[in-house]
């Protein structure tokens, strides 16, 4: 994957920058220039791999969603399936008592003698 050209041109670069002696001595002659690092007629180079900055950030909120899903959502969801059964119970009660419960009675009151 690594090209030895682009090895050689990266450590050439590198002892330019570790202070090799220039010829001119003027500072600004050491500045790496574009040329240094793309030569007319080279074809420039190709990035195999695309970079992620935020994966690890994913990954950990991934991790935590799952963490909660696995740990909180069932209960959750047992919680509000023991409330709307406290619900159903207290309108099934109320309905009995309201409609059934008459019924019943008229029809006691009619079989008695």
């Amino acid at each position: 994957m690594t090209d030895p050209d682009i090895l050689g041109q990266a450590d050439a670069l590198m002892q330019r920058w570790r202070g090799a002696p220039t010829q001119t001595g003027a500072a600004g002659d050491d500045i790496p220039t574009l040329t240094d690092v793309v030569r007319e007629g080279q074809p420039l180079p190709v990035l195999t791999e695309v970079v992620d900055p935020f994966a690890s950030q994913r990954v950990a909120l991934e991790a935590a969603c799952e963490a909660w899903l696995d740990e909180r959502l069932p209960m959750l969801v047992l919680r509000i399936l023991d409330g709307l059964t406290d619900q159903l119970i207290h309108q099934l009660t109320q309905q009995a008592r309201n409609e059934l419960l008459p019924q019943l009675r008229r029809a006691l009151e009619q079989q008695q003698p």
